[in-house]
């Protein structure tokens, strides 16, 4: 988009990476090691003001993990509702490509509100909707057991990654 102020001249568009695949391919977003940073820039013309640079994200795996109690099939149905009802916006098996909250690594906090969160509509100022109408409270708990056992995979993965090879 073009437009004058002032009689000054802006340049304003979207610039980034977003989308479907950061969002529900994390997987495969996480390959192409580029980093969600979708924003809206806007340019005077004849302007000479640089963007600064942003350092590489770091995010800390969260430490207080609840244990992992559910059975296989309790971990295999919370996957497949996962994937059906949540896996659009977090990322198919819960690997998200930064675009949304990543679910495998969930703080102390949001596990303990997760029902409310996911049934209570908590969080929709910040897009996440209700999902009372769709998912019982054991369907939800059943999801909840999956992510615990997601949360334990990262904090596995991210320990292998650390050890000295």
């Amino acid at each position: 988009m073009t437009y004058r102020v002032d009689g000054e001249q802006y340049v304003t568009f979207m610039a980034g990476w977003g989308g479907v695949l950061p969002t529900a391919f994390g997987g495969l977003a996480a390959n192409t090691q580029v980093e969600p940073r979708a924003r809206v820039l806007t340019y005077k013309l004849g302007g000479k003001a640089r963007l600064p640079d942003e350092p590489k994200r770091v995010q800390a795996i969260e430490a207080d993990i609840p244990a992992n109690e559910a059975d296989a099939d309790t971990i295999a149905q919370g996957r497949d509702l996962f994937n059906v009802h949540c896996g659009v916006c977090h990322g198919f098996s819960a690997y998200s490509g930064g675009v949304v909250p990543n679910l495998r690594n969930m703080s102390a906090a949001t596990h303990d509100d997760f029902l409310r969160i996911v049934a209570g509509g908590t969080r929709i100022k910040q897009g996440m909707p209700s999902f009372a109408d769709r998912l019982s409270q054991q369907q939800i708990e059943t999801i909840h057991a999956y992510l615990i056992k997601r949360q334990h995979d990262l904090a596995a993965e991210a320990e292998d990654d650390a050890a000295p090879r």
